[in-house]
């Protein structure tokens, strides 16, 4: 199935900020307002003061995510109102959701909400990075058509690396928490000749024990078995050429999430007659050895919330690796930059749904996938800056990279299945502000447009 649309955005939006001061304002206030305007963010593609962003965006550097705990991307949840990290099939490869805008659980559809790392965004399945040596994540709110290359109408989630300089430096820093959680991780930082060329290398390891204990033997979900690797590579041959080099590397080698029954709704239906039972009901009746849902839940009861005893292998082991290349050449009166990036994703996992010894539902399944994108920018002022733009080109190209296969038991019905996607994606898009202050301090129009093919091809089969 292939499935091709043409997708058309503009947005208008007027941004106005008080044109008096206020008569008064506490020396902590002053305080805070001067600690906001060194908060530098990069919502609208270049670096810029949160105070004067059109838009939501929740903000942390690197204090603020070791401070609030936040080991990778996911834990995210806990600290930004409006964003949920949401399990699609699990916590691994969950599902972000902005407003109550996120990716469809089924299909190839393009995501509400894109996660993106050093500029480059990465597919759903390999959404989750580690969080270390960062210089800045955010969080977006609303529509970013018109900035970003990919389309997404609920929100961004950016990722920033740091990046190498020309000062040698670098950190270690290692952890112990319950579970006998070991979080290392350590960055060196070598500037190899003298504003021109710096490397920066580093690393985590990150394994803790699982706190749901695994009654059929096998190993304890909820655990964390991760190791990451990044490189980088600052060039500036010129004053007017600056090219970053980024390859990144993470394995995770888990258990997964755990699935913990505690009730069973058998859908009864409620008729002239009385109460119906629904489809469901014979798992609440069945004499099938092992199949007895009320003994199954009295056990799992009985054992407590933090144990499972499943009848299918527990497993959820990822590697996600990429290469970015960013090239920027400043000229007199615009600055040209060019995205590239290469992501490669695989994911072999396998749950049971119910987290019993009867075979009502187990899934597994390996997904794997090679994504080019390329975006070209051009950004610039004009008119003593009263006006400032960005306009782009964006491509992505997504095909797998084995087959991708799936298997499920659901009520002792074996199924195995196959499939082929190719998603490709070519996006036209600008954006223009204007500075108003002749009718209003502070006041701005804000105009963008976007212009989007997409083109998805899906084709599920057995697996032959």
């Amino acid at each position: 199935m292939t499935h091709s649309k043409h997708i058309l955005c503009a947005t208008t939006l007027l941004a106005t900020a008080l044109a008096t001061p206020l008569p008064a304002v506490a020396q902590e206030d002053a305080a805070f307002l001067d600690d906001l305007e060194t908060i530098l963010v990069k919502a609208r593609r270049r670096e810029e003061s949160i105070l004067t962003v059109p838009i939501s965006v929740s903000s942390f550097d690197a204090n603020m995510l070791q401070q609030r705990s936040v080991i990778t991307t996911q834990d995210l949840t806990f600290v930004t109102p409006g964003l949920v990290v949401a399990p699609a099939l699990s916590r691994d490869v969950p599902a972000f959701v902005i407003r109550g805008q996120q990716r469809q659980a089924d299909g190839t559809g393009s995501p509400a909400v894109v996660t993106y790392f050093a500029d480059v965004p990465l597919n759903t399945q390999g959404s989750i990075l580690p969080t270390f040596d960062v210089q800045s994540m955010q969080v977006l709110k609303g529509p970013q058509g018109t900035l970003f290359g990919r389309n997404t109408t609920g929100g961004a989630v950016l990722l920033y690396p740091n990046a190498p300089t020309y000062e040698l430096g670098g950190y270690g820093r290692i952890s112990y928490g319950r579970y006998d959680e070991v979080i290392a991780e350590t960055a060196i930082n070598v500037p190899v000749i003298n504003e021109k060329l710096a490397v920066r290398v580093a690393g985590q390891r990150a394994r803790r024990d699982g706190y749901t204990e695994n009654l059929a033997g096998g190993d304890d979900p909820d655990d964390r078995d991760t190791w990451s690797f990044r490189g980088s590579v600052l060039w500036q041959p010129n004053e007017t050429i600056t090219n970053t080099l980024i390859g990144d590397y993470y394995e995770a080698n888990e258990a997964g999430t755990s699935t913990v029954l505690n009730s069973l709704y058998p859908n009864d239906v409620i008729t002239d007659g009385g109460v119906a039972r629904g489809p469901l009901a014979f798992l609440l009746d069945s004499d099938i050895p092992g199949l007895d849902v009320d003994l199954n839940l009295a056990a799992q009861q009985e054992n407590g919330i933090r144990t499972v005893n499943p009848d299918f292998e527990l497993r959820s082991n990822r590697v996600l690796w990429g290469i970015t290349n960013t090239t920027e050449v400043e000229l007199d009166a615009i600055t040209l930059k060019n995205i590239f990036g290469y992501r490669s994703t695989f994911v072999d996992s396998s749950r049971d749904f119910d987290g019993t010894p009867a075979p009502i539902n187990n899934q597994a399944g390996v997904f794997a996938s090679n994504q080019i994108t390329n975006e070209f920018q051009v950004f610039g002022d004009l008119f003593d800056e009263r006006v400032t733009y960005i306009a782009g080109a964006f491509y992505l190209k997504e095909t797998p990279d084995q087959p991708n296969n799936g298997s499920s038991v659901i009520f002792f019905g074996p199924n195995e299945a196959e499939l082929y996607f190719e998603n490709k994606s070519t996006a036209l898009f600008a954006e223009a502000s204007v500075k108003l202050d002749e009718i209003k301090k502070g006041l701005k129009l804000n105009i963008g447009i976007r212009y989007t093919w997409d083109d998805i091809t899906r084709c599920n089969g057995p697996i032959s």
